[in-house]
C-alpha cells in the first residue's frame, strides 16, 4: 500500500509516515532516523489483517477484511466496527454542516461512520470485485455546500450524495471494464467537478451529471487486457487555463492529454517496453521548481522525467494518488483556480 504522512505536530510538515502490508500497520517517524540503519526510525506497528490505510483527524484509520480501525498516533485503538463483508475501499467525505465523516464501501453497501465509530447511514448493495479493485472517493461535483461520493464497479461508475442517494445521470456504465480508478478534478475550468478513469480501451471524462465531456472518451494507442489489472489512477495536473491528464497507455508507457482530448506535444514517455509501476507520481523532484513525472518499470529503474509545460510547483495544483498526502480519498477542492459553479 502506498506511505501516507501525517502532520501531528501541526508544523506544516510530515512527522510520521505510515503504510500497511496486508498483515500489519507500521508508523515510522519522518523526522528521526535510526542510529545502526540510518533509515527512518520505526517507531510502531500493529498486527491486524489490513488493506487499506488513511489519515483522518490526526489519526490512522485502517481497514482489512471486515474490520475498520482507527489507531492513535502512538498506535493505540482508539475504536473498532465490524462491518458486514469485506471492506473494499474507503474514504474522508464532509457533512454539509462541517462534520468530517468515513465512507466505507463493502462487499454488501456503503456506510457513513462519523468521529465516534458509530455508522450513522447505510445503504444495501451487491458488489462482485472477484476482478480487480474497487476505489470509492468523495469530491465536489455539482453542489459545493456537500461533496458526493464516487465509486466503481467492474465496468460503471456511481455517484450518490452524502445521504446515499444516486446523483442524477448515474450510474454510467461503460463498455470495458476500468483498469486506471476514478479520480475528481475540475479538468475544464467550469466550476464543476469531473471524473476521470480509464477502461482497458480508453480514457474518459464524465461530467457532473453523468455525460460524457467534450472529445471523450480517447481510445489507447495500446490496449490493456480485458482482465482487470490495479494500475493506479489518472492523474491531473492543473494550471490557470488547462487541466492535463496523466494516464498508463497500455502497461509501459505514459502518455498526457489536455481537457478536450487532444495529445500533449512532448508528453508521451516510453517505458521501454518494461511493465511500469501501477502509481505515477508528480512532483517538483530535483526542487528547481518545474515539475518531473516520476514512475517505477520492473527492470528496477526509475524513471524521471521533466514535463515541459509552462507549469511550475508554485502556481501549478496536482492530484495524487489519494488526493493528498494523507491518502484520504477526497477532493475538498476541485481546484484553486476555479470559478464558483454557473447554473446551467
Amino acid at each position: 500500500h502506498m506511505l501516507v504522512f501525517s502532520d501531528q505536530l501541526g508544523s506544516n510538515s510530515p512527522d510520521l509516515f505510515a503504510a500497511v502490508d496486508h498483515e500489519r500497520v507500521i508508523a515510522w517517524s519522518a523526522t528521526e532516523t535510526d542510529a545502526v540503519t540510518g533509515f527512518a526510525k520505526r517507531m510502531w506497528e500493529v498486527a491486524r489483517p489490513v488493506d487499506h490505510l488513511l489519515i483522518w483527524n490526526h489519526s490512522l484509520a485502517s481497514a482489512g477484511d471486515t474490520k475498520l480501525n482507527l489507531l492513535s498516533p502512538a498506535g493505540a485503538e482508539l475504536w473498532g466496527v465490524e462491518l458486514d463483508q469485506k471492506i473494499y475501499s474507503f474514504c474522508v467525505s464532509q457533512t454539509a454542516a462541517g462534520s468530517s465523516v468515513l465512507a466505507v464501501l463493502t462487499a454488501g453497501g456503503i456506510h457513513v461512520i462519523d468521529q465516534q465509530g458509530s455508522i450513522v447511514l447505510s445503504r444495501n448493495i451487491s458488489i462482485d470485485a472477484s476482478e480487480g479493485e474497487l476505489r470509492i472517493i468523495s469530491g465536489y461535483l455539482d453542489d459545493r455546500s456537500e461533496p458526493a461520493l464516487v465509486y466503481n464497479t467492474e465496468n460503471s461508475i456511481h455517484a450518490v450524495s452524502l445521504e446515499l442517494e444516486d446523483l442524477s445521470g448515474f450510474p454510467v456504465e461503460l463498455p470495458h471494464p476500468i483498469v486506471q480508478l476514478p479520480t475528481l478534478a475540475d479538468i475544464d475550468h467550469d466550476g464543476f467537478g469531473e471524473i476521470i478513469l480509464a477502461t482497458s480501451r480508453e480514457i474518459w471524462v464524465l461530467n457532473h451529471n453523468g455525460t460524457r465531456s467534450n472529445g471523450f472518451p480517447i481510445a489507447f494507442e495500446h490496449s490493456f487486457s480485458d482482465i482487470r489489472i490495479d494500475l493506479g489512477s489518472p492523474l491531473v495536473l492543473l494550471d490557470k487555463a488547462e487541466g492535463y491528464i496523466f494516464a498508463k497507455d497500455g502497461i509501459n508507457d505514459i502518455v498526457a492529454i489536455d481537457s478536450e482530448g487532444r495529445p500533449v506535444a512532448g508528453l508521451n514517455f516510453s517505458g521501454g517496453g518494461a511493465v511500469a509501476a501501477p502509481q505515477i507520481s508528480i512532483a517538483d523532484f530535483d526542487n528547481d521548481g518545474a515539475l518531473e513525472v516520476v514512475d517505477a518499470n520492473s527492470d528496477g529503474f526509475m524513471n524521471v522525467r521533466h514535463i515541459p509545460l509552462p507549469i511550475t510547483a508554485v502556481d501549478g495544483s496536482w492530484l495524487q494518488a489519494g488526493f493528498d498526502p494523507k491518502g484520504t480519498g477526497f477532493n475538498g477542492i476541485i481546484s484553486s483556480f476555479d470559478p464558483p459553479p454557473v447554473t446551467e
